[in-house]
């Protein structure tokens, strides 16, 4: 589980789907992309509780994808898939055939896999844990490959989709500390009416914090 913090700079463990900003390759009319990131697995979800591309086209795969509004260190994801048709289908809902967890490499412009990834699997009846070695970043997606009976490909279904997280936060700054310098101001007493001081010139200094 997750507590949603008031601030997002602070610490951060566990789920944070909940803190995420979802988008997604596409979505049925009849299912729901925030089922997803509820941190809720229902038993026998209905069609509102899945995330789902049963209208849509049908292409070789499909993602869901987490934006933050910082980079955020994870270190492991999983999911748990839905299904009406059986693996193998070209129709339907199936499992899919595999998946990948990738991340957004701001170098390149583009989605890599995140690294040192252990088994994907594509269970519908459990959740589908991967670790992986921890990276900092503000993106990541699921990208699933539809299952195929080798002429068309199934559409695909998911009920959750956790990311997790272990990050030590940005650690914003302590109220009460005080990081603002001081205002000197100088001041010097009058000059006399020749121009001319003399004897000593008194300055005086104030701060203001």
């Amino acid at each position: 589980t997750v507590t949603i913090p008031a601030d997002i700079s602070g610490p951060l463990t566990g789920n944070i789907g909940p803190l995420a900003t979802a988008t997604a390759s596409y979505t049925a009319g009849w299912n729901s992309l925030s089922a997803v990131q509820d941190d809720v697995v229902p038993a026998s979800p209905s069609q509102g509780q899945l995330w789902g591309t049963g209208s849509g086209t049908r292409p070789a795969s499909q993602w869901v994808a987490y934006e933050w509004p910082r980079p955020i260190r994870i270190t492991g994801a999983e999911v748990q898939f839905w299904n009406d048709a059986p693996a193998g289908s070209g129709d339907g809902v199936a499992a899919p055939s595999a998946w990948v967890l990738q991340s957004w490499d701001e170098a390149t412009s583009s989605w890599i896999d995140v690294p040192g990834a252990s088994t994907y699997g594509t269970s519908t009846t459990a959740l589908n844990p991967v670790t992986f070695t921890p990276i900092t970043t503000d993106r990541v997606r699921a990208l699933v490959s539809a299952s195929t009976n080798g002429s068309t490909f199934a559409a695909v279904a998911m009920s959750e989709l956790r990311v997790f997280a272990d990050d030590p936060g940005t650690g914003p700054v302590d109220p009460g500390e005080d990081t603002v310098a001081p205002v000197v101001t100088l001041t010097a007493a009058p000059a006399p009416a020749s121009g001319w001081a003399s004897g000593d010139v008194v300055v005086t200094a104030t701060a203001t914090d």
